[in-house]
């Protein structure tokens, strides 16, 4: 158990170090939250959020490793004592953008949602994908 949750947390950090690879070449453009609507104070618009991610979804592979999606556009992921904070929205069916607090590019995933079970499928690795549980 203790090696897939090392895992897990290895891909996450994986994801967030080549997402700023990635966005850190930079165009001199204002930030925008992928929809058109530039993100201020790296707040997305209270309203572009998807109701259904909204609460608590537990990793499938080691319950320690959790999301909390809040009605506001905000949220923390991670396990006791490693929380990241974060603001999301959902700009468009089925995606979810993340900025996690203090990393200058936005993380961009493919949701969908079955029952208890969320899967997000990262939209900038290919393959890389994890389901949670709904824990609320």
């Amino acid at each position: 158990m203790f090696k897939k949750l090392m895992a897990g947390v290895l891909a996450v950090m994986m994801v967030a170090s080549f997402v700023v690879l990635v966005g850190c070449g930079g165009n001199g453009e204002e930030p925008n939250n992928g929809n058109g609507n530039e993100v201020v104070n790296n707040q997305p618009p209270a309203n572009n959020v998807a109701s259904a991610l909204v609460g608590t979804w537990v990793w499938e592979d080691a319950e320690a490793y959790e999301y909390i999606f809040n009605a506001d556009g905000t949220g923390t992921r991670g396990m006791p004592g490693m929380m990241d904070t974060f603001t999301w929205s959902t700009p468009g069916s089925g995606r979810l953008n993340i900025d996690v607090d203090g990393v200058p590019v936005t993380e961009e995933w493919n949701y969908s949602i079955g029952g208890v079970e969320l899967t997000i499928d990262s939209r900038q690795v290919p393959g890389l994908a994890f389901t949670y549980i709904r824990a609320d």
